[in-house]
C-alpha cells in the first residue's frame, strides 16, 4: 500500500508532493544559507573579541536552551504561515549550533601560530584570513552538518501546526484524513530526504577535511 501510495505521489499528473518537495525546498536553502553566514561571522568575532562573547554568549545560550517547539507557535503568530517564518525558524535553530561550534574553533587554534604571525607583523584580518580561519573549518563543518536535521526539524514542525504547503503540511492532512499509507508514503519521504542532505553534509565535511589536510 505505501510503495502505491508513493507511486501515485510522483507519478500522478498534478500531484503536490513536487510543490510541496519545493516549499520545504525553498525554506531549507534560504534558512540554511542564511544561518551559514550569520553563524559564521557572529562565531568568528565571539570567538575572537571577548567583549563580543561576553556581549552575545548570554543570549546565545538562552536561545539554544528554549525548545524550538516554543518559539515556532510565536514566529508564526508574528508572520504568519507563508515561507518567511519557516526561514525564520530555520536561521535562529541553525546559526546558534554554528556559532558555538565556529568560537569554539577560534578559541581553540594553535597558540604558536599566531605567535609566529604576530611576530611578522600579519594584521588581524590576516590573523582570521590565514590561521584562524583554517583552523576553524572543521569546527564550522560539524556545527553544519548538525544544522541540516536542525533545519528539516524546525520546518516540518513549522509546517506541521502552520501552513499551506510543504512535506509537514502533507503529513498533517494526511494524518487529519486518517489516510494511514499517505501518512506512512510521507513518513518515508522525509526519512530519505533527512538521510540524503546529512550525507551530503558529511560528504561535504570529509571532502573540506582532506583539502584541509
Amino acid at each position: 500500500m505505501v510503495a502505491a501510495e508513493l507511486w501515485e505521489l510522483f507519478t500522478t499528473p498534478g500531484s503536490r508532493i513536487w510543490n510541496d518537495l519545493a516549499v520545504s525546498g525553498i525554506e531549507f536553502v534560504l534558512g540554511l544559507s542564511i544561518a551559514i553566514v550569520i553563524g559564521g561571522v557572529l562565531g568568528v568575532l565571539m570567538g575572537w573579541f571577548l567583549t563580543i562573547d561576553g556581549l552575545l554568549r548570554p543570549l546565545v545560550v538562552a536561545v539554544n536552551s528554549t525548545p524550538m517547539v516554543a518559539i515556532i507557535p510565536l514566529i508564526i503568530l508574528i508572520f504568519g504561515v507563508d515561507i518567511l517564518p519557516k526561514v525564520i525558524i530555520v536561521v535562529i535553530g541553525c546559526s546558534i549550533t554554528i556559532i558555538l561550534n565556529t568560537a569554539a574553533g577560534v578559541v581553540n587554534v594553535d597558540q604558536s601560530l599566531l605567535q609566529v604571525a604576530r611576530s611578522m607583523n600579519a594584521t588581524t584580518g590576516q590573523l582570521i584570513r590565514t590561521v584562524v580561519t583554517p583552523s576553524l573549518i572543521p569546527y564550522f563543518m560539524v556545527g553544519v552538518r548538525i544544522s541540516v536535521g536542525t533545519a528539516l526539524i524546525g520546518i516540518v514542525t513549522a509546517e506541521f501546526l502552520a501552513s499551506r504547503a510543504g512535506l509537514g503540511n502533507l503529513l498533517i492532512t494526511a494524518s487529519n484524513s486518517f489516510d494511514m499509507p499517505l501518512v506512512y508514503a510521507t513518513v518515508l519521504i522525509l526519512t530519505f530526504v533527512g538521510i540524503t542532505l546529512t550525507q551530503l553534509a558529511a560528504l561535504l565535511e570529509r571532502r573540506i577535511q582532506r583539502w584541509k589536510a
